[in-house]
């Protein structure tokens, strides 16, 4: 040993250790509830830890403590198969997934009571057939925390949509994209309760090839945090709808921001209620419009200048209200007020800001666009 001190080490490849399979249905601390064989057995003498790779088939594990693993496979086979924490932490250091390959067993992973899920690569939501439901719930100040993407994908299934909901005080916090896509089998639908919140820091895209088979309904005061894009494939699928007091935060720091269009096809659309922007990249406009959009509760202009034009307008309805609009927060292009209110038109022309004020008109269908060009009209009049 050329004269160095005897001992022992571990080798860790890859940063795994070992490789655990769920054995029984029970808390994830108890190692009588798996095995380093298989899911058949026998019994491991620990439970996974730091460095470990967890394959969960055909049981319910609940996470009740601080856990830790190097990745998390789901296979919905042989029973139900779910990952449950209650008022715990589980920490995933590579990816997780979740997979349904036609199997009529229930596939879920619920975070209750404050939990965490903080999971550092991507997480995987795979659904080729079944016809039980396949889910994720997160409620009760729980987290979900995804360091790269979040990837909901249905291939195939019946009966019951592949399922995404948030409820009470719940966040969903994805560092890269959130991508849905639908090719076959029930619909995606993602669901956003009471206060709780979506932060995206990249796009939101929706990818299917029919329509209303991909929904997100933004409830309540939820809110969507984006610092990127909705985007849609052609033709334009998927429903976004924001109802009652939810709102759609455009907090776009590094990235310009596209707006989607409010219209899409064969009766998918996205109805935007209440829109922050608050865009503080430092070249303007910071938000286009990718087409008409229609905005029904109210815009906030906090941070950020919207470019539009009368191909891409936008249009505040007849109960629609502005807050804001300042010399670094306007919009640059027209825009159209429906309603019988007075009303001030926030517009501006490159860094100009010149806001337009009418009075009350008599008709609440009434609708009047107005825009700022920073020119001299000298010529028009001569």
């Amino acid at each position: 040993n050329n004269g160095g001190e005897a001992g022992t080490f571990t080798l860790c490849i890859n940063n795994t250790k070992n490789t655990y399979y769920s054995l029984n249905s029970g808390d994830w601390d108890n190692p009588a509830n798996w095995s380093k064989v298989s899911h058949t057995g026998p019994p491991a003498s620990t439970y996974p830890g730091v460095g470990d790779i967890v394959y969960i088939q055909g049981h319910e594990i609940t996470v009740m403590n601080n856990d830790t693993a190097a990745a998390v496979y789901m296979t919905v086979a042989d029973n139900s198969t779910k990952l449950l924490l209650e008022d715990s932490r589980l920490e995933i250091d590579g990816k997780m997934e979740i997979i349904n390959n036609g199997e009529n067993y229930e596939g879920e992973v619920a975070l209750n009571d404050t939990s965490v899920l903080n999971i550092y690569d991507n997480l995987e939501m795979i659904r080729n057939g079944g016809n039980q439901p396949f889910s994720m719930d997160i409620s009760h100040g729980s987290e979900a925390i995804i360091g790269k993407h979040f990837d909901i994908q249905n291939d195939g299934g019946s009966t019951h949509p592949s399922e995404l909901l948030l409820r009470n005080t719940a966040s969903l916090k994805i560092k890269e994209n959130f991508r849905l896509s639908h090719t076959s089998g029930p619909r995606i639908y993602v669901s956003l309760n009471d206060t709780s919140l979506v932060d995206a820091n990249g796009n939101i895209a929706l990818s299917n090839s029919s329509p209303n088979t991909v929904e997100i309904e933004a409830k309540d005061t939820s809110s969507v945090r984006l610092a990127r894009n909705f985007s849609r494939g052609t033709p334009k699928y998927g429903i976004v709808s924001f109802n009652a007091k939810s709102t759609l935060v455009l907090d776009g720091e590094s990235y310009h921001q596209s707006l989607a269009s409010s219209n899409g096809d064969d009766g998918d659309s996205i109805r935007y209620q209440n829109i922050i922007v608050n865009n503080t990249k430092i070249t303007s406009p910071q938000v286009s419009l990718g087409g008409p959009v229609f905005v029904n509760g109210s815009l906030y202009l906090k941070d950020g200048i919207m470019g539009t034009s009368l191909a891409n307008l936008l249009t505040l309805d007849n109960t629609a209200t502005l807050k804001g609009g300042s010399e670094t927060s306007f919009v640059d292009g027209p825009m159209k007020k429906i309603g019988n209110t007075a009303f001030t038109f926030p517009v501006g022309d490159g860094d100009n800001y010149q806001p337009i004020s009418i009075s009350a008109p008599s008709d609440p269908a009434d609708a009047f666009t107005a825009e700022y060009i920073h020119q001299d009209p000298d010529d028009s009049y001569s």
